[in-house]
């Protein structure tokens, strides 16, 4: 933390002075001090402080740097062969005109640019996100021509994917690792695939195919039910690679799992479901519930599972909320992290129900976030 002191408020009044000459100063004067890259264009030797951007804190820095190593050439704006006080209005003149385009070859300069396209035309909207060497994350979505563009990046290696999200489609591939050295980078195309697809699955009894059993189905743009055919068997098409909850329902049986969540990534035939008759001593089912949430925003279709006494899965609804019925017992549930690197706090709850609901085991999201097609 900075300590105010006479030397801080010094530094203060001399900023206040600096900025109030930079008004008053002649154009000529001006451009006496500015480093010029080309007629009229200024531009900025060095981002101090390695915050990506030029302003007050780097003419801040620059001071200090220049009472540490007066000759240092990255602090030298006039070309004089010193650091004095004139360098650093010459980057406050920089910051205060807007002219701070980097020089090609120094730090942040460099761009990752790509398309995505879908049978050779460019896919607008699609949502990518680019993973640098320090580990920050950034995103941004593809222009009208499925164009894209990351900039002022450094040398170091990079991964740059369409995110999972934008559960319409898949991509080949599925991400690019891209390394800067010394110059930007035009990556190969990413290509999408519509993604519409098939489930098939069956309900057995004793090993054999149960009818009439009515299969709820909810997730992305699916809110329906089907029932099983005589072979105990049912398919639903036009589903996406997005999480999907099936509840099996039928009267005198449970089923096991009696909530089964799953993601696509293709035409899929699933696990079977086992059915069995109701015991003719109830059983008493209690209320496992809770809300997952970024910020005051709800995430829906993220998958929750339950483990211990009882196993099942399912997605959260429109409103982030997810719900299991169970026995006494001991369990654990835990959300699963959504397609744009989608955290959670906790990640999990180990619970026992014992002769009531457990509610209120909301998980918090946190990450990169965002909204694909």
């Amino acid at each position: 933390m900075l300590q105010r002191g006479p030397g801080s408020y010094s530094l203060f009044f001399l900023l206040f002075t600096m900025a109030w000459c930079v008004n008053a100063s002649t154009a000529a004067g001006a451009d006496r001090l500015l480093q010029d890259d080309s007629p009229g264009e200024a531009v900025y030797r060095e981002d101090i402080n390695r915050d990506g951007r030029t302003n007050v804190v780097d003419v801040i820095a620059l001071l200090i740097l220049g009472r540490n190593d007066p000759d240092n050439p990255e602090a030298d704006y006039d070309g004089d062969g010193v650091f004095n006080i004139t360098d650093a209005m010459a980057l406050l003149i920089n910051i205060m005109a807007g002219n701070l385009t980097p020089l090609d070859g120094e730090v942040g300069s460099y761009h990752i640019t790509g398309r995505v396209v879908e049978n050779g035309v460019g896919l607008e909207g699609v949502e990518l996100i680019i993973d640098g060497p320090e580990g920050f994350i950034t995103k941004l979505y593809t222009d009208s021509g499925g164009t894209f563009r990351f900039e002022n990046l450094d040398d170091g290696v990079y991964t740059v994917k369409p995110i999972r999200r934008t559960y319409y489609y898949t991509f080949n591939p599925e991400e690019l690792e891209v390394t800067i050295s010394g110059e930007s980078v035009a990556v190969c195309d990413f290509q999408a695939f519509y993604a519409s697809y098939t489930v098939t699955g069956r309900i057995l009894e004793n090993g054999v195919g149960l009818a009439d059993v009515a299969v709820s189905v909810k997730g992305l743009e699916i809110d329906t039910t089907l029932v099983t055919g005589p072979d105990g068997v049912y398919t639903l098409a036009g589903l996406f690679n997005a999480p999907y909850a099936l509840v099996p329902t039928k009267e005198n049986y449970d089923f096991n799992p009696y909530t089964l969540a799953i993601t696509l990534d293709s035409d899929s035939t699933i696990q079977d479901i086992a059915a069995t008759p109701k015991s003719p001593t109830p059983v008493t089912l209690y209320n496992v519930s809770g809300r997952v949430s970024c910020s005051v925003q709800p995430l829906d279709n993220v998958q929750i599972l339950l483990e211990g006494d009882m196993v099942a899965s399912t997605v959260t609804d429109a409103n982030g909320f997810y719900i299991f019925f169970v026995p006494d017992g001991e369990y654990t549930i835990i959300g699963l992290p959504v397609p744009d690197f989608q955290m959670f706090n906790p990640p999990s709850y180990t619970f026992t129900v014992q002769g009531a609901d457990v509610l209120n085991l909301d998980f918090y999201g946190f990450g990169a976030g965002g909204e694909g097609l």
